[in-house]
């Protein structure tokens, strides 16, 4: 199978036997070795078995790496560093130090079952690498992603080339180094994109901007190293004394182009009939993914027939297939879990069973580090100096330095293929492999303290409802995760009244799970096309066309635009509240999904906006009564104020809605009957509650669709017993998310309640299976993510400061023209 098997001296390596007889021995073994074992009830060891032992063996790789997983995870730590340490720990630096251990786990005669299946491990991970990869990537990269990414190779190379030619002699290094130590510096200088998208996506980063920049700059630096490494691979110097040499080479190259061109030619113009015939949102045919993988395994075949590594076929089979739905991601669905869970567990431990840390010489070790090191620093001067020019910000510049420092798999199969072809030797190869887990392990903490995804969402201007200014456009964006939530966002728009004096300036966006790729997508539907593209799937086709023609139909009073995000749950909330931060928006508008559904993972999404929106956020409870609207002449709403800075957030957005003539807005405030002294923060909030309540009475005194009454309760026990006498007499309900815990009107509800963290202790009660009206609820945060006293700088509409204490007066401006 190429240079990825065992060769015998590897094997030779891992047992040490005294006698001479080794061959004989394996022989005698293979020939005993049944495939079934009778039981431990029969006094029989399993492991003398085949089939038993095979399965013992990748239960414990697969249990090791799932145990550092956990283990990592609390200090953050990558998946792919728990792999590539759980490699090591089952090889003779650790576990398999002991020869009996070793032994028992993996015997002499067990590694030949054990490599082939590896063998199959890494061929199908290079084909899903394939598969994830869009080489379209590079065209839409600007001039930052092309300059980043060739200094870094560049700037690696020559701060090698001058330690080998100044500083590395003064070592005095063995020839067999010597003769290493430039293909070190070559290999350590390679980018993996796929390994750092993975990365990105892990430390919940790859939607930021430099992370996308990131990925453009490693895939540009990964193709850049990739040729050249091919090349030095091909024609290594020094073989090329005879034409006979030079001619076998060619042809190696030659019957390599010609596999290119088979796969371009036939493979992918078949890839691209079938998904003509399969269009995004439909199942793909199960022969068709069975023939995809017959086609791995034959490619792999092919490879090595023609004297190329077995992984050359499947990664370019893998590239040939077009990247997300329909075909990339039901591979990647049926693929990933047993490939990253069962079989790479194989191929790390394999490698990690010739990783001996124990037997490197202390010089050779010293000079090896020095070499990587020096890769790892102009890695890092190579993007952070550019970014330093394109006046990117000093944190990302500094965070993008340290990601193109990051090293996987990819790197260890390159290590692999520089060993087995003698390009470097085995102490060089051991300690780049261990370098690479100290490397990638120290980076990671370094990334987490120096970039905060979260730290740009902070705003120094609050952008709520209420502090809005009069006969300005509210901006709204809505969050679509399945095709149940457009109507009720649609009909929510409808409710907030957009009128030509009050207009309102809608974003939406469908929000796509990453399925298929590595790079995420934000995509952005212009008003001119009269039909969104046809590659983005059935659902946000649909999202797109019935919003674009919501707008049409409202030219004057609102305006619409659609947008696509498609990223990986981790960082999809990043997209919603960049683009809530790009357009200035007032409020986010996102949908409840409950414990225990299919979509738990939306609920991680959410739950992320509402910590890091830079504005106020409504989670929106459907129940289908809010779809009525438009068949009914009165839509009846109701308001439970509690009070808090949410429940003054949901008075200004609820007032905003009675300027439609079909609202009747009943607004139910709840007081203590106790006269508690309030302290601090309290007192602030009690006094801006009376403020902003008695403003609202002046304003709509006249007002006969507005009703307004007060309710005086002993404890949260009876607020809910109010609220639920009136629970079915409405189509909206409106209420703040959170409440003073300390408050007597929802004391005791909190222990008694298993409280939602996304509807804070009232909202959790319209959520559960208590709430026996069928309203739609809607729960608001008024925004958080703001800097300390921040505050509007336009002071023109404030409240009179003679309704304001002095303190309140200074530190709480509200907008009075709110109402």
């Amino acid at each position: 199978m190429g240079s990825v098997m065992m060769e015998p001296d590897e094997i030779m390596e891992l047992h040490s036997p005294s006698n001479a007889f080794i061959t004989q021995n394996i022989c005698i073994s293979l020939e005993k070795l049944a495939p079934r074992s009778g039981g431990l009830f029969y006094d029989s060891n399993p492991l003398t078995f085949q089939t038993p032992l095979f399965l013992f063996q990748v239960s414990l790789c697969a249990s090791v790496i799932l145990l550092t997983t956990l283990l990592l995870k609390p200090i953050g730590q990558p998946l792919l560093l728990s792999q590539l340490l759980g490699g090591v720990l089952l090889g003779p630096s650790f576990l398999g130090f002991n020869e009996e251990i070793r032994n028992i786990m993996f015997p002499i005669t067990s590694l030949v079952m054990l490599d082939v299946v590896a063998v199959f491990g890494i061929m199908f991970h290079f084909f899903l690498i394939g598969v994830k990869m869009d080489p379209g990537l590079i065209k839409k990269s600007g001039k930052k992603a092309y300059a980043i990414g060739i200094s870094v190779v560049m700037s690696s190379l020559i701060l090698n080339k001058v330690a080998f030619s100044f500083v590395i002699p003064s070592m005095n290094p063995n020839p067999t180094m010597t003769q290493s130590i430039p293909f070190v510096g070559l290999a350590e200088a390679m980018i993996s994109f796929p390994v750092i998208a993975n990365y990105l996506t892990e430390l919940k980063i790859a939607n930021s901007d430099y992370g996308r920049l990131a990925m453009s700059s490693s895939m540009i630096s990964g193709l850049f190293t990739g040729g050249l490494m091919i090349f030095l691979t091909l024609f290594r110097p020094g073989n090329h004394s005879s034409l006979d040499t030079f001619l076998n080479y060619t042809e190696k190259l030659a019957v390599a182009l010609v596999l290119i061109a088979l796969i371009l030619l036939v493979f992918r113009p078949a890839m691209l009939w079938m998904m003509r015939r399969h269009p995004t949102g439909e199942t793909v045919n199960q022969s068709f993914i069975l023939g995809v993988l017959v086609a791995v395994m034959v490619s792999g075949f092919l490879s090595v027939h023609i004297g190329q590594h077995v992984i050359l076929g499947p990664f370019l089979l893998g590239m040939a297939i077009p990247a997300g739905p329909p075909l990339g991601s039901a591979l990647v669905k049926r693929l990933e879990v047993i490939i990253t869970w069962w079989l790479m567990p194989l191929y790390l431990v394999k490698n990690g069973l010739i990783i001996d840390i124990f037997a490197i010489d202390f010089r050779e070790f010293a000079i090896i580090q020095f070499v990587v090191l020096l890769s790892c620093l102009g890695k890092f001067l190579g993007a952070f100096l550019p970014s330093l020019y394109f006046k990117m910000p000093l944190r990302d510049g500094l965070s993008l330095g340290l990601i193109m420092n990051v090293q996987g798999v990819l790197e260890i199969a390159i290590y692999k293929v520089m060993l087995e072809k003698k390009l470097i030797d085995k102490e060089s190869f051991v300690v780049m492999c261990i370098s690479m887990l100290v490397i990638t392990g120290a980076i990671t903490p370094l990334i987490r303290a120096v970039y905060d995804p979260s730290r740009k969402y902070v705003v120094y201007k609050r952008r709520t409802i209420l502090q809005m200014k009069p006969d300005t456009e509210l901006r709204l964006l809505a969050c679509i995760h399945n095709g149940e939530h457009i109507p009720a966002m649609m009909n929510l728009i409808e409710v907030t009244n957009h009128t030509q004096k009050n207009p309102v300036g809608v974003y939406i966006v469908h929000l796509v799970e990453l399925v298929g790729r590595s790079t995420t997508l934000f995509i952005s539907h212009d008003e001119r096309y009269k039909t969104p593209p046809s590659n983005l799937g059935t659902l946000s086709q649909r999202v797109v066309t019935a919003f674009r023609n919501y707008g049409l139909q409202n030219i004057g009073t609102l305006s619409v635009q659609s947008y696509t995000s498609i990223s990986p749950y981790a960082t999809m909330d990043d997209d919603v509240c960049t683009l809530a931060y790009n357009k200035r928006v007032s409020l986010i508008i996102i949908p409840f999904h409950k414990k225990g559904s299919s979509e738990t993972r939306m609920r991680a999404v959410n739950s992320n906006v509402l910590h890091k929106a830079p504005c106020s956020v409504a989670v929106l409870v459907d129940r289908g009564l809010l779809r009525s609207y438009k068949n009914t002449n009165e839509f009846y709403v109701a308001l439970f104020f509690l009070g808090g800075a949410d429940d003054r957030e949901t008075l200004a957005y609820a007032v905003r809605m009675c300027g439609n003539p079909k609202i009747k807005l009943t607004v139910v405030r709840f007081l203590s009957h106790r006269k508690t002294a309030a302290i601090g923060e309290s007192k602030r909030n009690m006094k801006l509650d009376d403020i902003v309540v008695a403003d609202f009475r002046f304003k709509t005194l006249e007002n006969d669709r507005i009703t307004y009454r007060e309710e005086v309760v002993t404890d949260g026990v009876q607020t809910v017993s109010i609220i639920r006498s009136m629970e079915s007499s409405y189509q909206l309900i409106m209420v703040g998310r959170r409440h003073d815990e300390k408050s007597p009107l929802i004391e005791g509800l909190i222990e008694w309640k298993n409280e939602d963290v996304m509807l804070g202790p009232i909202g959790d009660y319209f959520a559960s299976t208590d709430f026996r009206g069928n309203a739609t609820v809607l729960v608001v945060q008024q925004q958080t993510n703001v800097v300390a006293g921040a505050v509007d700088d336009n002071l023109d509409n404030l409240i009179p400061h003679d309704m304001l204490g002095e303190e309140e007066a200074e530190d709480f401006p509200i907008r009075r023209s709110c109402f």
